[in-house]
Formats: structure tokens, C-alpha cells, sequence
């Protein structure tokens, strides 16, 4: 799905060969949108905005719930926040290093790149 050909000649989501200058946005069919991912998508919007955009009142200071949520955290639970930390960093470490395995695999099928170095 993301090979340079399928976003060059396809919609990224059908074998419809069509070329991307032909789409336009009346060619998107939103009723494939079933009604579970739209409750998905509604859900968390407004969890994010009650996070976000209103405040409340917390030991007579007004914050976000958000503020609040990770103030009581850090305070009572530190060592869940270091290996939160420390799980946002292997995280990050796999996902931007993944394209760089993925180029050398495609490099050693192809024979572009030697046993030896990789």
C-alpha cells in the first residue's frame, strides 16, 4: 500500500488505476464510513475538547483537566512516569528506525547491498 506506484497511479485504497489528476473530492463515497467508526471518531473528539477547553476549578486554581490529570500523576506516581518516558523512547527509537530496516531489507533482496555490511 505504500509504494511509490500505488500514490502515483492509484487512490491509495482500491487496484483502481486511476491517475490522480482525474479524482476530485465528489469521487470520496462516505457511506463505506460505517456508523462504529464514527462513534470512534465522535468519542474521542469530545474527550479531547473536555481535556483541552474546559476548565476546572483545582485547589482553588483554575486549570485544564489535562494540567490536572498529569500534576496528580507526576506527584503521587513518579516511577510510572519515568517508564513512561522511557516506553515513549523505545517507541520512538523502533518507528523512526524502521524505514532505514525496511530499505535495507529491500537493498539485500535485490542484491544492492552486501552480507558484509549489513
Amino acid at each position: 500500500m505504500f509504494d511509490k506506484d500505488v500514490w502515483s497511479d492509484g487512490d491509495g485504497l482500491t487496484d483502481d488505476p486511476t491517475k490522480k489528476d482525474e479524482l476530485s473530492i465528489s469521487d470520496v463515497d462516505t457511506r463505506v464510513i460505517g456508523v462504529k467508526s464514527s462513534l470512534k471518531f465522535i468519542s474521542t473528539f469530545v474527550i479531547s475538547v473536555g481535556f483541552f477547553l474546559f476548565p476546572i476549578t483545582v485547589n482553588g486554581q483554575t486549570t485544564t483537566p489535562l494540567d490536572a490529570s498529569v500534576s496528580y500523576i507526576t506527584a503521587n506516581f513518579p516511577f510510572l512516569v519515568e517508564l513512561f518516558i522511557l516506553g515513549l523512547l523505545l517507541q520512538l527509537t523502533i518507528v523512526l528506525n524502521l524505514p532505514a530496516l525496511r530499505l535495507i531489507q529491500q537493498s539485500k533482496q535485490h542484491g544492492n547491498l552486501d552480507a558484509s555490511t549489513g
